[in-house]
């Protein structure tokens, strides 16, 4: 069974390496890799999803209690009209600073005000939905259905099955898209 955009990859060429001190560092861990089997691989992943999953759950809970204490902290200075304190021993000072934040209500009437201030072209879709509205455009254009999508530039990190042909074929007119590939893992 073949994936959705099978027909769409085929026809693209792979994502160019953009930051190589990085893939150098991949590299290096690549090496001290030595399971052999794709199935010691893909447990190797699992496992190393699950450290990440832990890690993060970690670092969840250390975010709520760090703000807890942001509020707490910020609720005593301004009852103590105190606004920073210096930790000699640990070698730190905390500074309450109040600055405002926007937060959008009115999305339409922002965007017309964005306009009116002549800010339109600073206006752009969510990377996400800007991907999504790609990728089915690039489905509709492989397909005969729709017009090539030629206003964009798309991009996202992934790896080349660099044992297949160098050559994947003719990149969509007017689209920058590239072949990557998504590993994903669920219970079962």
């Amino acid at each position: 069974m073949g994936g959705k955009y099978d027909k769409v990859v085929g026809r693209l060429r792979p994502l160019p390496i953009e930051n190589a001190s990085y893939q150098e560092r991949v590299d290096t861990v690549k090496e001290t890799i030595d399971d052999k089997s794709i199935v010691a691989l893909a447990e190797n992943f699992v496992t190393q999803r699950d450290k990440k999953d832990v890690i993060e759950d970690h670092l969840k809970k250390c975010d709520l209690h760090i703000e807890a204490l942001k509020q707490l902290i910020a609720k005593r200075f301004s009852a103590e009209g105190v606004r920073s304190i210096n930790l000699e021993s640990l070698g730190y000072s905390v500074t309450l600073n109040r600055e405002p934040k926007a937060v959008v209500k009115d999305k339409e009437a922002f965007r017309l005000w964005c306009v009116g201030e002549g800010l339109e072209r600073e206006l752009t879709l969510p990377w996400g939905t800007t991907n999504t509205l790609v990728k089915e455009k690039l489905l509709e254009f492989v397909g005969g259905e729709g017009e090539r999508p030629a206003f964009v530039e798309s991009s996202s990190e992934g790896v080349y099955d660099e044992g297949k042909s160098q050559e994947i074929g003719e990149v969509l007119p007017g689209v920058e898209a590239f072949v990557i590939i998504k590993l994903s893992r669920r219970k079962t």
